[in-house]
């Protein structure tokens, strides 16, 4: 039996594994790699533990991943893109 090319980025099985239904492993891509939208909450999971993050409570906020992300004024980017520390 023929099997067609894998898709980029998707990993076979092994030939043991006929009694999963799917028979490709889609591989993800890393936190760092995806958009604010593409983040799953197990994205936000391993960002935490990468950065020691932790929270109590149930309604948390996101923490922030990089300063372009947060959409500072224009005021506050430009003094912070000057090196200036205040």
């Amino acid at each position: 039996m023929c099997t067609p090319p894998l898709p980029p980025g998707e990993i076979p099985l092994p030939p043991h594994s006929e009694c999963f239904c799917a028979r490709v492993l889609q591989v993800e891509k890393h936190w760092t790699e995806k958009s604010l939208e593409e983040m799953t909450e197990r994205d936000w999971r391993i960002f935490r533990e990468d950065f020691n993050i932790s929270y109590k409570g149930t309604n948390t906020v996101l923490p922030m991943r990089n300063w372009e992300e947060l959409n500072l004024p224009k005021e506050i980017r430009k003094v912070r893109g000057s090196g200036l520390h205040i």
